[in-house]
């Protein structure tokens, strides 16, 4: 897995192009269970489903697995 710089970085990106509003996870957790889990807020007007599948693919790009919601 990348850092979550990389993943930061990424998400944060995301949020400037107005694709999500934005974001937190489990960083500090995942770290210990291996489990990584990000909440999206998508950007107003948007559809969760979409800015969900956006993220996950993204991170996949990373070559990063994570759980990933729309709130």
């Amino acid at each position: 897995m990348r850092s979550w710089g990389d993943v930061n970085r990424v998400l944060n990106g995301m949020v400037r192009e107005g694709r999500i509003a934005s974001f937190r996870s489990n960083a500090a957790e995942a770290r210990q269970t291996g489990s990584l889990e990000i909440a999206i807020v998508p950007a107003a007007g948007a559809d969760k489903e979409t800015a969900r599948r956006e993220a996950l693919r993204e991170l996949a790009r990373l070559g990063v697995t994570a759980q990933v919601h729309a709130e």
